[in-house]
């Protein structure tokens, strides 16, 4: 499952780690934007895909470039990232241009960035970026990952 023959599971290049925000940032903001570094984290630092179950949805869906059809679910999202993390190791991972838009009376959230992954593939090193989209839920006092939609950026 090569990056390069973009043949990775849907979220080989997805969370990066946060670098912060100007300091004029809501309390919500910041919950949401913890949500987030702790999907990156759990997948990206600590490679442990099972505990993604505490951060996707029951409902999570993916548009990845390396899959044609979306990927529906929170355990067919964890099953993709069980496939990238047995093939890839993340070895850094950064991100620029965050922006986090609050709708829905503050229950739901969309957030963008711009990513660069750097990922060891079959003693290859990789480096991805792109940018992505995540949408996060609030349900029962806790923000949940429910979408994410990333891609590489377009050829110029």
């Amino acid at each position: 499952m090569k990056f390069g023959q973009i043949r990775f599971s849907a979220f080989a290049v997805l969370m990066v780690m946060a670098t912060g925000f100007s300091g004029s940032e809501t309390s919500t903001e910041t919950e949401v934007w913890n949500t987030v570094l702790t999907f990156a984290k759990t997948w990206a630092d600590k490679g442990d895909a099972k505990a993604l179950r505490g951060v996707f949805h029951e409902s999570m869906v993916t548009i990845s470039p390396a899959d044609r059809d979306p990927i529906h679910g929170r355990e067919a999202n964890i099953a993709a990232y069980e496939r990238f993390l047995s093939s890839a190791k993340v070895t850094d991972w950064q991100f620029t241009d965050q922006h986090i838009q609050l709708l829905n009376d503050e229950r739901t959230a969309i957030v963008t960035f711009v990513f660069s992954v750097t990922m060891l593939e079959d003693d290859d090193t990789v480096t991805a970026t792109g940018r992505d989209l995540l949408v996060l839920v609030k349900e029962q006092g806790k923000w949940w990952v429910a979408a994410d939609h990333f891609s590489p950026f377009p050829s110029q």
